[in-house]
């Protein structure tokens, strides 16, 4: 995919330390500020703003200009620079001056009685106490000036040294390891995104890949994230029509809970990375990756406080269970999701879905109409009817289940099987072919397949077409080659066509993948005994005996059999 004509919400600027070199800066910066967004976020990195200064405050009044060109755009300044004793008043001079340049925008915002458009937000960085200590004068200098300063602070650093001096409700703390401060201030930028993402009403999964610029007027190099390749500065355009490489973003995303978790906990903002973590588990899921999904919705079990983004969580990790396999395991996170969210309908579904799954149809059907009852959302709707549907037909109940399966609008190939079900259950076997044949018209696949064949196969069985209903069975064998119940019937009709060996053949598949099914090793031996083979025949009763004495036809014709080989 193509970002043609992409904008970009976010430019990060490293200024050259020769002021010489950034003259390129001049031809480059106004044409990438018209390629940003309205409310957008720039960046000027720099490791010394005093000696810097001609440089910055040329892109200072570039960015002025483009703000009085254009009345709609609103811009959050962020110089990023080091702090330490020797460069503290230069520094306090450089703000007056930023402050200065600021005022016209300042007086507009006034003027209309709105935020103002212009807004300086400095990061300021510290490798030591020493340095952390000048830093923290210098913001209480820019907090007298309504200038809201950040920390990019060394990782490790004591807390001692800053402890009751930041205020992290209003002021942000970056962890920056091995003077990477590209990279520390791109992934906290990516964690505000997912942040904004997993708090937003609109919800869904439409993250976007980021759409920021990295200009290095040093290297003379530009792109688009820390981990993409670099072009030529005055190519600065093709990063932004870069193609996305989505599996790469997937790689950030996924890894920014565990990477961003320490400064989450320094800012008090843990629920807020429980509840990112719990929206990329969602994500993953919806992708089919359970392993990452599972690593997330665990992270944020333990990061979100008890209520109700704990219950939905808990809720997300009882599906995942769910489609393990672990149902166990899942009941227990799930009544563990009810105790948090009350009895929802999702809730409500899923803990009726382990009943199902246990086989507990009572209690699988009452857990589905109390869902139904408050709710469920539609696009989980249709499938609890379907699972309801197949309650009903368990416990032979099948008027309940054809008024279930009435509620379900569309007609697909499932709801039309287990219509045709209920009706062959009230023993309307016409009825029920009829619905059978319109369900196979409608296309099911696999073993759905295979299902709807035997149905229509054993239907025939039963109205006594039994060529029809080989034909049938056959189909469904070839659909799906180790239904055993299309085998075992195939058999059947065989044999009652008087197809013995054909039929033996079927048996055998049977047996193949039930090698332990009696009736199977029994139906071999009729058809033995019919073929005249008294002597296999006999073997193959003692054979379904031993494993089912219970098989009274198999008992009765092996004492025949015997009976004759004595007189014989």
């Amino acid at each position: 995919m193509k970002r043609e004509g992409q904008v970009a919400r976010r430019a990060y600027i490293l200024l050259p330390k020769n002021a010489e070199d950034f003259q390129m800066a001049r031809h480059i910066l106004p044409d990438v500020f018209r390629r940003m967004n309205h409310l957008a976020d720039i960046y000027i990195i720099t490791e010394d703003p005093v000696r810097d200064w001609e440089s910055l405050s040329q892109t200072l009044e570039m960015v002025a200009e483009h703000l009085l060109s254009f009345g709609f755009v609103r811009v959050q300044l962020r110089p990023v620079h080091p702090v330490d004793h020797s460069t503290a008043s230069g520094l306090r001079n450089a703000y007056i001056a930023m402050s200065a340049m600021a005022r016209p925008f300042y007086e507009e915002a006034l003027s209309h009685q709105v935020a103002s458009r212009w807004t300086l937000l400095p990061v300021l960085r510290a490798d030591s106490s020493r340095d952390l200590g000048a830093a923290l004068d210098l913001a209480s200098f820019l907090k007298q000036r309504m200038i809201l300063p950040s920390y990019s602070l060394k990782r490790g650093l004591p807390r001692a040294s800053w402890s009751g001096r930041i205020d992290t409700a209003k002021e942000r703390i970056i962890l920056e390891e091995g003077g990477r401060i590209l990279e520390s201030l791109f992934r906290n930028d990516l964690l505000d995104d997912l942040i904004f993402w997993a708090l937003s009403s609109g919800g869904g999964f439409s993250l976007e890949p980021c759409a920021g610029i990295i200009l290095d007027f040093e290297r003379r190099g530009a792109r688009r994230c820390p981990k993409s390749p670099w072009y030529d500065i005055w190519e600065w355009e093709r990063v932004l029509s870069y193609p996305d490489d989505l599996e790469q973003c997937l790689l950030c995303w996924d890894g920014i809970p565990d990477s961003t978790l320490d400064e989450m906990t320094l800012n008090g903002r843990r629920s807020e990375a429980g509840r990112v973590s719990l929206q990329l588990g969602v994500f993953a899921m919806t992708r089919g990756d359970f392993r990452v999904a599972e690593a997330h919705l665990q992270r944020a079990s333990d990061l979100l406080p008890e209520g109700a983004d704990k219950g939905e969580d808990l809720l997300y990790l009882g599906m995942l269970r769910l489609a393990q396999g672990e149902i166990e395991e899942a009941h227990q996170i799930l009544s563990k999701a009810r105790c948090l969210l009350g009895d929802t309908p999702s809730v409500l579904y899923h803990l009726g879905r382990c009943e199902f799954l246990w086989k507990d149809y009572i209690a699988a059907s009452e857990l589905f109409r109390d869902a139904l009852g408050k709710g469920l959302q539609k696009e989980a709707r249709d499938d609890l009817l379907i699972q309801l549907a197949i309650c009903h037909l368990n416990l032979e109940e099948y008027d309940d289940a054809r008024e279930v399966l009435e509620e379900i609008e569309k007609e697909t190939p499932v709801v039309l099987f287990y219509k045709a079900m209920a009706v062959l259950g009230q023993g309307h076997i016409q009825r029920a072919l009829g619905l059978f044949l319109h369900a196979l018209e409608r296309g099911p696949d696999g073993e759905d397949l295979s299902s709807v064949l035997f149905y229509i196969g054993y239907c025939h069985k039963e109205l006594g077409n039994f060529a029809e209903a080989c034909e049938w069975l056959e189909r469904a064998t070839e659909a799906d080659s180790r239904n055993y119940e299309a085998w075992n019937l195939l058999g059947y009709c065989r044999f009652r066509l008087g197809l013995h060996h054909e039929s033996i053949g079927a048996f055998f598949k049977a047996l193949e993948i039930k090698p332990r099914s009696a009736l199977d090793m029994a139906n071999i031996a009729s058809n033995l005994r019919d073929l005249g083979d008294r002597e296999n025949s006999i073997r193959w009763y003692r054979r379904a005996l031993a494993l089912d004495p219970t098989l009274g036809f198999a008992l009765e014709n092996l004492k025949k059999l015997e009976a004759q080989n004595g007189a014989s």
